[in-house]
């Protein structure tokens, strides 16, 4: 059963009645899933029926809308991309903040080890000290016992002719050096000099206790900053795990987000080859149905007049074109640009872009297909309007031309991709004739 018009049969039967009614046929909405069988009957085609150029421009109007569906989803994707990308931005100045904090926490840490070492070897210093002190008191200790052993020898050696024996016990049994020192001064046989020794060495003992007291309060003091510096460092080393931690957490979601961009720059490739190849199908199409039409169309069909002076649509006519224009067979010969199109005269949006740049040295964007372009030249701030313009483009559904002449109701039009190659040509203002694509509107260039 053909694709183009589907029947379905009705059996009604009649209470009170037996018997077959006439069948009924219904027209079902069409499928296009099966875009190899639209291609297959639509593409290169020049014979098609009435009703196959109407169900070729049903297929038609389904792509253009189809396009326009996956332009908004280009838009959209674009939209996302921005966001994602302004996120991973913002991540990688976040990141790079937190590098910023950890070397300070590096540079602080370095500063408080340094502190620590020479602490610790402070504290090495003043364990020396000590250490000597400590050595010193008790030679003193041991010099001034000497001494006094010396001195309860000596007195013992002369208490015959001194007659002291009687204080001797009690010399001896001094409760504390200054007490002996007191009670030896009191005694006439301690020499004096024994006396000086012994009073110098007291306070050599005296300073050397003073002088370890402080040494332990100065090794206290000293054990107070090393805790203190080990608590900062330690304090340090939690602040830059946590940076260390966010900084890592940041990479992550940096991946995901390079991970979702990757993911929507394939969409986009995507979509675009679907609207590049939709554009190719469409321009196909339209063309078959547009060569078909020619042969079915009615032979009363009138020619639109020109103006004045117009050679009726040869190609080498219309004025404003310049000298190189033509090659002496009717193809143009085009003076290159970075074409965004394809498919050469074959593709009326490459023969629009072409004209215009070889005409005018304006290297337009690439808008997409044909019917979009009046919508993407107001974004990019071209200027548009209802009213025809020499060298503006003339924008129809499905269809883009370039004007070089306005005659009276009438354009003279610079084409691609009439029946598949170039064409110039008078049209009426509102619409093309013969496949009837209503113009939407001009896009201003000078």
């Amino acid at each position: 059963m053909s694709k183009f018009r589907k029947t379905v049969t009705f059996l009604c039967s009649l209470s009170m009645i037996i018997g077959l009614q006439p069948a009924v046929n219904v027209e079902a909405e069409p499928e296009y899933t099966d875009s190899a069988y639209w291609n297959m009957q639509c593409m290169n085609q020049d014979s098609l029926s009435e009703e196959q150029q109407a169900s070729c421009q049903a297929y038609a109007d389904f792509i253009e809308q189809r396009n326009k569906e996956l332009t908004v989803k280009l838009s959209e994707l674009d939209s996302s991309k921005q966001g994602i990308s302004a996120t991973i931005d913002s991540y990688t100045a976040k990141s790079a903040e937190y590098s910023a904090q950890i070397d300070g926490l590096n540079s602080m840490m370095d500063d408080l080890n340094m502190q620590i070492g020479g602490a610790n070897k402070q504290s090495d210093e003043l364990l020396i000290q000590i250490k000597d002190s400590e050595e010193q008191i008790e030679l003193e200790k041991a010099q001034i016992e000497s001494l006094k052993q010396r001195m309860k020898n000596r007195m013992s050696a002369n208490q015959g002719t001194m007659r002291l024996n009687q204080f001797l016990d009690v010399l001896m049994g001094a409760q504390s050096f200054s007490d002996f020192v007191r009670i030896a001064g009191g005694l006439s046989d301690i020499y004096e000099y024994d006396s000086t020794i012994l009073e110098e060495m007291n306070e050599s003992y005296a300073k050397l206790n003073e002088m370890q007291e402080e040494l332990l309060s100065e090794q206290n003091d000293l054990k107070v900053v090393q805790m203190n510096l080990e608590s900062g460092k330690s304090l340090l080393n939690a602040q830059q795990s946590a940076l260390v931690a966010s900084k890592d957490e940041l990479s992550t979601l940096q991946l995901q987000y390079q991970e979702q961009l990757k993911n929507a720059d394939s969409q986009t490739v995507q979509i675009i080859e679907e609207m590049n190849q939709n554009t190719a199908v469409l321009d196909n199409v339209k063309n078959s149905i547009a060569l078909s039409y020619e042969k079915t169309k009615p032979k009363s069909t009138p020619t639109p007049t020109p103006a004045a002076g117009d050679d009726n649509g040869n190609s080498d006519g219309g004025s404003g074109s310049p000298d190189w224009y033509t090659d002496g067979s009717g193809a143009p010969v085009t003076g290159g640009g970075s074409n965004p199109y394809y498919g050469g005269w074959g593709n009326c949006t490459w023969g629009a872009w072409q004209l215009v740049y070889d005409t005018l040295g304006i290297a337009l964007p690439g808008w997409g297909m044909a019917g979009d372009w009046l919508w993407y030249a107001q974004r990019d701030g071209y200027p548009t309007g209802s009213e025809p313009a020499v060298y503006s483009v003339a924008v129809y559904v499905g269809h883009v031309a370039f004007v070089t002449e306005v005659g009276d109701g009438m354009v003279y039009i610079k084409e691609g991709n009439y029946m598949g190659q170039y064409y110039e040509r008078w049209v009426p203002l509102d619409a093309l004739p013969y496949t009837g694509q209503t113009c939407l509107g001009y896009i201003y260039l000078q």
